[in-house]
């Protein structure tokens, strides 16, 4: 039995929180490590193979804010490398540039140094703006014993490292638990906070408008919606109240809402019991392809767009930012009408990210 040690984004996102469960479950022989604040673990304590150490909340973003170097969470983070036989770095979308970018290089490069094998998995990279910033992850990646990408725009960025592969999106390689049920069947609308995202707060009133206005065209013809969060956090839950509030659905009742806060199982039979999904979250929409589901996708980031045009996507979709011009009617046919976008061979290339790791754990 190896010891591992993962490190991933904790914050009760559904989304990551799935990543986490297929990497435990998928070497159930092994011992699993990870670092989460508290009130995040809810669903990583249901899983037999995997031990929660608590974090300290807020210290390092303060830290940050100081301006000091020190991080006392990724000290302790890199305790737990240096006890561990490999480490999992897993994750989407963990490479984005921020003001605090050279701080996150530096960790990154030191948790390298002091491991003894090291996995970056799941992720994609960007968006960013300096090129420096590519050329110092290209620097730390290279020391990597792997760095698996999930689309073909980020693999392209570091095809020339030996380490780098791609694979599409780690969530395509999840096998359903879940049986069809004969119960009347809800459309899921996954729904995003845009005051939470400073690029798009612009197209917050034409995106929340549009949802309403879906909502009404659903249940007029006799379809149950549900606004799902994915993750309280980023404030998905804030939007869904302030949609579910309006004048035009607080008194309908075909609306109902619904935000994950630890029940994986109860949040993806959800999911995989829907007859559509019109889907912002990016997970929300690679889950509605791995159930067979019809999808209409509100593109809110290029890494959505790079895993449409990665797949082939057959249909038709709308970035955030052009949503007074969708049609409701085009939604709805897309959901009703075209056929599901077939991703049989996405679901055993996804288990490429884990190629390496299989050949340490499964043998």
């Amino acid at each position: 039995m190896k010891s591992i040690f993962i490190k991933a984004y904790t914050a009760l996102n559904l989304g990551d929180d799935l990543f986490i469960k297929i990497l435990c479950e998928r070497y159930p022989q092994h011992q699993f490590t990870l670092l989460s604040p508290k009130k995040d673990a809810v669903y990583f304590n249901s899983i037999a193979n995997l031990t929660v150490k608590y974090t300290i909340p807020k210290i390092d973003g303060l830290m940050a804010k100081l301006g000091a170097k020190y991080r006392v969470n990724s000290t302790l983070s890199r305790y737990y490398i240096k006890k561990a036989d490999l480490v999992v770095h897993i994750g989407g979308s963990i490479f984005i540039q921020d003001e605090y970018w050279k701080t996150k290089v530096n960790i990154l490069d030191k948790d390298l140094n002091k491991s003894k094998e090291y996995y970056i998995i799941g992720s994609n990279f960007g968006p960013f703006t300096e090129e420096e910033y590519q050329s110092s992850y290209k620097n730390v990646f290279s020391k990597a014993t792997q760095v698996s990408f999930r689309d073909t725009y980020s693999y392209d960025l570091f095809d020339d490292l030996n380490n780098v592969c791609v694979a599409p999106d780690i969530v395509f390689s999840y096998e359903s638990q879940y049986q069809e049920t004969k119960e009347e069947k809800t459309v899921v609308i996954s729904v995003i906070d845009l005051d939470h995202r400073e690029n798009l707060k612009e197209y917050k009133q034409a995106y929340e408008s549009k949802i309403i206005e879906l909502c009404n065209e659903l249940t007029t013809k006799n379809h149950k919606v549900l606004l799902m969060g994915f993750c309280i956090k980023e404030n998905d839950d804030t939007a869904i109240n302030r949609i579910k509030q309006t004048e035009q659905l607080k008194n309908n009742e075909a609306v109902s809402t619904y935000n994950y806060e630890g029940d994986m199982d109860e949040a993806l039979a959800l999911i995989s019991q829907s007859k559509g999904i019109i889907a912002t979250r990016f997970h929300s929409l690679i889950l509605g392809l791995v159930f067979g589901i019809p999808v209409y996708p509100l593109v809110y980031s290029n890494k959505t767009t790079n895993l449409l045009d990665d797949i082939n996507f057959n249909g038709d979709y709308t970035r955030i930012k052009n949503m007074k011009e969708l049609k409701s009617e085009t939604v709805l046919n897309q959901l009703f009408s075209e056929p599901v976008t077939d991703v049989a061979e996405q679901k055993i290339k996804s288990n490429k990210h884990f190629t390496r790791l299989d050949e340490i754990l499964k043998n």
